[in-house]
């Protein structure tokens, strides 16, 4: 499953990068994460308060509602900025967020250990990096995180 996760990612980036960048929104800009957020209402959604080091603002936000309609988990995932992304080091990530209380476990955690968990006030991140770089997975363990988008620094 991680692998063909891994090629999504992957696939998805490639996309991405060839779409006309003049028709995309800034991904970057409060409002937008804002208004991706609210297509959902439930679980909070915990986010770098910096950019680890190589990696541009978040893309593809998704969210697992239950039989109620509130979103269960969340998922956002963040690719490398071309200059990140240049040698290679570092591919993309995806990122899922849930409630810490809830043992529905929503986030997968990779079974081969290329999952990074963190705990946010009462939110679980689950962090899955397929690049195997110690560098990059020391940066994700110990970027801060936040519930509140007024102090996500790379947001304006």
């Amino acid at each position: 499953m991680l692998i063909g996760l891994g090629a999504l990612v992957v696939v998805g980036g490639i996309i991405w990068n060839l779409m006309d960048s003049r028709d995309l929104p800034d991904r970057a800009r409060r409002e937008y994460v804002e208004a991706e957020l609210a297509k959902a209402e439930g679980v909070l959604m915990a986010l770098p308060v910096d950019l680890p080091p190589g990696y541009g603002p978040a893309n593809f936000w998704g969210s697992a509602t239950g039989p109620d309609g509130t979103a269960v988990s969340r998922d956002v995932t963040f690719f490398p900025s071309e200059a990140g992304g240049a040698d290679g080091r570092i591919v993309g990530v995806q990122m899922c967020v849930e409630s810490a209380s809830d043992h529905q476990e929503n986030c997968v955690i990779d079974s081969d250990n290329n999952s990074v968990v963190r705990r946010v006030e009462d939110i679980r991140v689950v962090i899955d990096l397929s690049d195997h770089d110690p560098t990059n997975r020391a940066a994700w363990q110990s970027v801060p995180f936040t519930t509140d988008l007024n102090k996500v620094r790379w947001l304006h």
